[in-house]
Order: C-alpha cells, then structure tokens, then sequence
C-alpha cells in the first residue's frame, strides 16, 4: 500500500480541480471515475478530463501512482461511496474521498 505522501502528493494535484469546477469546467461524475477505475489499465493520471481541470501527476513519481492506484482501485471495488462517504455527482471528491481513507490507513500503519 502507498505511504501517507504518495496520498497527499495526489490529494494536492487534485485540489485545482475543485477550484476550476466552479468556472464553467465540470469534473467526471462520480459514475465515469467509478467506470475508469474498474478498467485493468485506468490511465487515471493522463485522464483528459482531470488533466484539463488542473489536475498534474507528473511530480510524482511512478512507483507512487501505481501504489496509490491500487488502492484506489481496490477501494473503488469495496466501498460504496454513496454510503461510506455521501458522494454521488463529483468524481474529483470522490477521489479525494479515496485517498483521504488511504492516507488515515497509511498513516495508522506508522
């Protein structure tokens, strides 16, 4: 599992997204991040419709993105966000939702 950084690193290239949803650019819905990380090879990072929020991986490194996709995609397998985490419309949050789990089981690891 990825370590409390790798989480916060994408966290924090997540934060732009909320910050240009409210002009005019709408994030994936919850639904399409659901759909994306069922796929094998989600290709999360390069994802044109996080990418043209604001949305940059490239500081992080690849060894972080595939732990913290793995997780994601297991989490994405075994919660239900509408009834862990009330979220239904906004992928972005969801994704946030995500890795705000791993990041409080990453760090109860230490």
């Amino acid at each position: 599992m990825a370590d409390a950084f790798a989480f916060d690193e994408v966290i924090r290239a997540l934060l732009p997204a909320l910050d240009n949803s409210g002009q005019g650019l709408s994030d994936p819905s919850a639904k399409q991040v659901q759909e994306r990380l069922a796929q094998d090879e989600p290709n999360l990072w390069n994802w044109p419709a996080l990418r043209v929020l604001g949305c940059n991986f490239d500081s992080i490194s690849r060894q972080d993105r595939a732990s913290v996709l793995d997780y994601l995609q297991a989490a994405n397998a075994g919660i239900d966000p509408k009834l862990k985490f009330k979220i239904e419309h906004s992928g972005v949050a969801l994704l946030i939702a995500y890795c705000l789990e791993g990041l409080q089981r990453a760090a109860a690891r230490h």
